[in-house]
């Protein structure tokens, strides 16, 4: 089994940089994904609508499970498409739970029991299509503490030594030693809205990741 430790904001963009040397071994010229960022405190002035106030009154604090994820995984194939070639991505709907708890106090923790997220990949290059199957699974506890500044949640002091993250494709089965709270010892940033008082989107950085999309929190309390 492989392991990965990059200082990403997010668990799928390595999972994009690693599916390019999966790609390539299958004979498709993805010589270059987008740049995987390194994980660093945002320096962007966003607009503070629903951004300033007291972490403890602040619409994102109560405990949440993921909405759609397979949004979020669907829009890491513009990060695939060079040298001409086409990508799509089929994701399914998650199975087992997660759940995502955000404290009044800056603290924050995650839950994965049984995750799964399944999709295929299919990038088409010079009349020929690669078709790969790949399965995020997750169990366990991550935690962190976080900060807000503006419409941007910042997460630090990550411990993911209570997850199991791996991911596999066609046979191969890669661990993760970070969670969607960041890789430990970095700054993971996310942008964050609040549509309606049951609904939180975190999207990573957009000065950093633009392309990717955001996804849905529903809460659970």
């Amino acid at each position: 089994m492989k392991k990965i430790a990059r200082g990403t904001l997010f668990m799928t963009i390595v999972l994009a940089v690693m599916l390019a040397g999966v790609l390539s071994a299958c004979g498709s010229s993805t010589a270059s994904l987008a740049a995987s960022p390194t994980s660093s405190s945002s320096s962007s002035s966003s607009a503070s609508a629903g951004g300033s106030s007291a972490i403890g009154d602040a619409c994102y604090v109560g405990t949440w499970k993921m909405g759609d994820f397979s949004v979020y995984i669907e829009s890491l194939k513009n990060s695939m498409e060079t040298g001409g070639a086409t990508v799509t991505i089929t994701a399914e709907a998650y199975t087992g739970s997660d759940q995502f708890v955000f404290n009044a106090d800056g603290t924050a923790t995650y839950t994965a029991t049984n995750f799964e997220q399944k999709f295929t990949i299919n990038r088409t290059s010079g009349g020929k299509t690669v078709s790969i199957p790949v399965a995020i699974d997750e169990n366990g506890t991550s935690t962190s503490t976080y900060t807000v500044s503006g419409n941007q949640l910042s997460f630090t002091n990550q411990d993911a030594s209570k997850l199991k993250a791996t991911i596999n494709a066609m046979g191969t089965s890669t661990t993760m030693d970070e969670s969607l709270l960041g890789k430990p010892g970095t700054v993971s940033v996310y942008d964050f809205s609040c549509p309606d008082a049951n609904t939180l989107t975190l999207k990573v950085d957009s000065t950093k990741m633009s392309n990717l999309a955001a996804f849905n929190l529903i809460r659970i309390n």
